[in-house]
This record gives C-alpha cells, structure tokens and sequence, in this order.
C-alpha cells in the first residue's frame, strides 16, 4: 500500500533540486524560514523539517546568526561515508550465488569498503522504510513494472540513487546497468549456426516468460529464423515438467541435439545426471553452452561448458561509483549497457 507523502517532502524535494541543478550554489544562504513558509504557504515547523532533512544529507549546514547555507561539496569520496542498501540477503540465497550474486557482491563491497562505507542488506518486507536512512540503492532483483517500482522513484526523488542491476526499470528516475540479455545471446547462437550447428536444444525452466529468461529465448528463436532454420519443438525443454524432460531424453538417445544452451547457470544441475546416466561424451557427441559464468561448476564436473560471462563485479563496483558520483556531483540518473565476453570451452561451434 503506497503511504502518503510528509506536508514537508515537496518542499524538501524542490529545494534538493535547486540545489543540484546549481540554482542554489555552495556558500549561499537558504532563505529564512519565515521567507520559506511565505513562499510555499505552511508553517516554519514544515520548513524546518524539510531544512533538517537536507542537514541530515549534509547538502545544508546550520549556522548560529547566520541561517542555513548550502554545503560544500566533499573534496573525495573518502569525507563521506555512504550508507548502501542492496535488496539481496546471502542468508536467503541458494545456488545461483556463486555464478551471480556473489560476484555482484564482491564488486559492491571491493568498491565500498576502502572508502569506509557501508554494505546494508534490505528485508524482502517493507524495505522502503528501511530505505530511508539510507544514501543509495542497489536492486538485482525487482521486477520492472512501474507498479514495483514506485517506492524506488519516491526514494530517488527524495535524493537517494537508486540503481538496478540488469534490470532496465520503467521509470527514468531509476539508474540501471544491464546486459543486454538478447544481443548477447544472438550473437552467439547465430555464431553457431554459421559454423555449422543445426539443432541447438533450449534447456531451461517452465517461466520463458519471465524478464530475465525472455530476451534469452527470443534471440535464439530469431537468430534459427534469420539462419532460415525452423523452431523445433522437441528442442525446447522445460526442465521443471516431467514430460518435456521424458521427450527430451527420448531425443538425446536418438537424435541428439549438436548444442544444448542452458538458459540459467541453475539447470547444469538437472541436466547433468542426465547426459551422465545415457554416457553422452562432452564435447565429441554433445557441446554445452550456458548464458552464466560457470567456470567454477565446470571445473569441479571436469565438464567443457561454454559461456558467456557478464562483467558481474565491474557491474556491482560501478553502481557504488555512480551513488559517489551523484552525492559529489549530483549526477543524472545512469543509463549504461555492459558488454559480455564469451568463454569458449572446446565447443567446434564457437571457433
């Protein structure tokens, strides 16, 4: 349920803006409080929390006989410790942590930590609230529909940057940083085609639909269509339904595909035990290629998967640079795509 906005958040809002936009510059004076009142038609009480607001963001600074005058800005990151939120917990994770968050992770802490600030982990619950008395935030998990994120925008608006990881929000308030999920994976199945692959298996979960697996499967259906090769059926796999994965069995033992792309780091674990089980030799018979890191899963299976490998912790060093660079400077909301590498491991399609 959306809450209702404080009397003082409009007023605290407007003269964050005037002061960002450098129409109110370091050194001059806030008008007096009974001169605010006048000029947005409340009370000094209104005026003097939205003024205490801004003290609290050090964008103000009180000063006995003189007034409140706008702050200068610190000389590095370094004068300023950040409070940072990210809406990821370790203690609530499972095994996606060590091809994704965990490396988002590491660059949000391998930036944060030598300019002593600090690394918040939000509730699933209510984290608005907790938001608050924060400086910034990071998202890598919100869905972005303008319904999602409407909490955020109020937040960003009230002066604290908030920044989505492969996500690209609705709202231009909100800062991203993303993969582009479908250029990546096109030009890697369309590689593959040229080289040679003409039945490349789609492994995934039954939810194709969902934000972070769509991009994925329509590239790999435009990148067969422009190749002139049709869709097959029996080469879509749904590893959550026990019929698909009856079919694809049956298709494994008689016409095997030449590539399997895994759509999520996560399904190596169902397919596994099954190419293990029919003795299908990785590579000679069977080329595997995955959309996430897993070097570390590959290695410890003494399995050749090919990947593609997004730039998780530049990703996560990035977001805190540009919460800096906004309390510094004041800087637009980001907008930023981050090119993916490809890991080839002795796939003869990706040569």
């Amino acid at each position: 349920m959306m809450m209702a906005k404080s009397v003082f958040q409009p007023i605290y809002e407007d003269l964050l803006s005037r002061i960002q936009d450098g129409r109110l510059l370091p050194g001059m004076p806030l008008p007096s409080e009974n001169a605010l009142a006048v000029q947005y038609g409340t009370s000094r009480p209104t005026i003097r929390r939205a003024i205490g607001l801004l003290v609290e963001k050090s964008l103000v600074i009180r000063q006995p006989g003189i007034g409140s005058i706008v702050a200068s800005q610190p000389r590095s990151n370094k004068e300023r410790k950040l409070k940072i939120g990210i809406d990821w917990n370790p203690s609530e994770s499972f095994h996606n942590t060590a091809f994704y968050s965990d490396k988002l992770l590491s660059g949000i802490l391998a930036a944060a930590e030598p300019h002593g600030h600090t690394v918040k982990f939000l509730p699933r619950t209510h984290r608005e609230l907790y938001a608050k008395e924060l400086d910034g935030i990071i998202l890598t998990s919100i869905l972005p529909t303008s319904e999602e994120e409407s909490s955020y925008v109020t937040l960003a608006k009230q002066g604290i940057p908030v920044v989505l990881l492969n996500r690209f929000p609705v709202s231009k308030e909100l800062s991203y940083i993303s993969v582009d999920y479908y250029k990546e994976t096109y030009r890697v199945i369309d590689r593959m085609i040229r080289n040679g692959a003409r039945r490349i298996a789609l492994y995934g979960p039954d939810g194709y639909h969902l934000m972070q697996f769509s991009g994925r499967v329509a590239a790999w259906q435009d990148a067969h269509r422009a190749n002139g090769i049709p869709v097959d059926p029996e080469l879509t796999v749904r590893n959550s339904l026990p019929e698909s994965m009856e079919k694809f069995i049956h298709v494994l033992k008689n016409n095997p595909p030449d590539v399997i792309f895994i759509l999520h780091g996560n399904n190596t674990l169902s397919l596994m035990p099954v190419i293990s089980s029919l003795h299908i030799r990785i590579p000679e018979e069977l080329s595997l290629f995955c959309f996430d890191d897993i070097a570390e899963l590959g290695e410890t299976m003494k399995i050749p998967f090919s990947f593609i490998k997004m730039p998780l912790k530049q990703m996560g060093e990035r977001a805190v640079n540009y919460i800096e660079e906004f309390h510094l400077s004041g800087a637009a909301p980001l907008k930023e795509i981050a090119s993916a590498s490809v890991e080839v491991k002795e796939c003869r399609f990706l040569i």
